[in-house]
């Protein structure tokens, strides 16, 4: 009678063991598929302390703006006088690298928040990633909490 009770808690302990060896198992091979990816930060964010005045797309504007899509390049904005009108060529140009690279570093560049947020947003969600707690805006941050939560 004893040798019965002896193999069930033996039995028993060994099942509870290959459970937990499998559950330690699957969480490393989880893990694994995970890819990490340089993650903004709250410094490397410009910041806009005033409301910009709307740009006024003069012929100067869309010389340089044509050169720097051409080029993909936002330093060819720096032809532009106007400093509000040289943001926005610049801002531009980084979203466009943005979405084309995928690369976010493109994002952190972009001067106008409401742009580098939608910026966040749209390359996070098409790379699979949260960046829901870069974006500064409250509404823009709720729609991407939102996002995140449908997929």
């Amino acid at each position: 009678m004893m040798n019965y009770k002896n193999i069930l808690l033996i039995g028993g302990l060994v099942l509870a063991l290959g459970f937990l060896a499998f559950s330690v198992g699957f969480f490393i091979l989880r893990r694994g598929e995970v890819t990490v990816v340089s993650e903004p930060t709250a410094t490397t964010q410009p910041t806009t302390t005033t409301e910009l005045e709307p740009v006024t797309y003069t012929e100067e504007w869309k010389d340089a703006f044509g050169k720097a899509r051409t080029a993909m390049d936002p330093e060819k904005c720096n032809t532009i006088s106007d400093t509000a009108a040289r943001q926005d060529c610049q801002d531009k140009i980084n979203l466009l690298l943005a979405y084309k690279k995928q690369d976010i570093n493109a994002c952190r560049a972009i001067f106008e928040a409401d742009l580098r947020d939608s910026c966040y947003v749209n390359l996070g969600s098409a790379l699979g990633i949260d960046y829901c707690l870069y974006v500064t805006t409250e509404e823009m941050k709720r729609a991407c909490e939102e996002a995140a939560v449908q997929e």
